[in-house]
């Protein structure tokens, strides 16, 4: 692969990376706003349960 593929390659990653970073943490968000605190620790551990929350919350 070529450095610019590469360099695209990455690039793609860290906007992946931070796309879910920043889906998460409106989940959080979330379950705050809506009184489910007790849930984040499921939430950041269960990935499943993760994706049932994401669709239950539109994201």
């Amino acid at each position: 692969m070529t450095i610019l593929g590469e360099m695209l390659v990455k690039d793609g990653l860290d906007q992946g990376i931070r796309q879910g970073e920043e889906k998460l943490g409106r989940l959080i968000q979330l379950l705050i706003q809506n009184s489910r605190s007790d849930e984040i620790s499921r939430v950041v551990t269960d990935r499943q349960y993760q994706e049932t929350l994401y669709q239950e919350f539109g994201l």
